[in-house]
């Protein structure tokens, strides 16, 4: 899916853009004109509505911002993104999901609180899990012997990418 946007620079310069790939995380533009890595953009696309983020990658045709979105902005990114999913839409994820049906994994929060957790599935670059933490998006895990970032909450559980 691809939603069209307009994208200003540091400098007030403003572009067209089209988002070829996002998530709450990161978002791929393309682009006639790419703003410099390290550079700060603010995107409002179709859909998504205003994205903000560091450019962390340029490329010969556009570029790649990491999402500066927290708390309650990051939650509801995730909840846009999540609806535009049309229903039977294919999983383009790059790593399949494994669901490991019994698995449960040590959590702990950078503040102490802990739990032994229920995996709902994960993958190579993250996990979703049940828990009754209360977690906040952009919170950092310890999971098991991995260290995670949460990236979105859902009822009862959240997932977070390993980093």
């Amino acid at each position: 899916m691809e939603l069209p946007g307009r994208y200003l620079t540091p400098e007030g310069e403003e572009y067209d853009c089209v988002a070829v790939d996002f998530s709450p995380t990161g978002v791929r533009f393309r682009a006639s004109a790419s703003p410099s890595p390290g550079a700060n953009v603010v995107a409002y696309v179709r859909d998504l509505g205003r994205v903000q983020g560091r450019v962390v990658r340029r490329l010969r045709d556009g570029f790649v911002i990491a999402v500066a979105a927290t708390g309650l902005k990051a939650e509801r990114l995730s909840q846009k993104i999540a609806r535009l999913k049309p229903e039977g839409a294919e999983d383009r994820r790059l790593f399949p999901r494994l669901v490991l049906e019994g698995a449960m994994i040590p959590v702990r929060c950078a503040d102490g609180r802990n739990q032994i957790a229920p995996i709902v599935d994960v993958s190579e670059t993250g996990v979703a899990l049940r828990t009754h933490l209360a977690l906040k998006v952009g919170e950092r895990l310890e999971i098991g012997e991995q260290t995670g970032i949460v990236v979105r909450l859902f009822e009862g559980g959240a997932a977070a990418k390993f980093i």
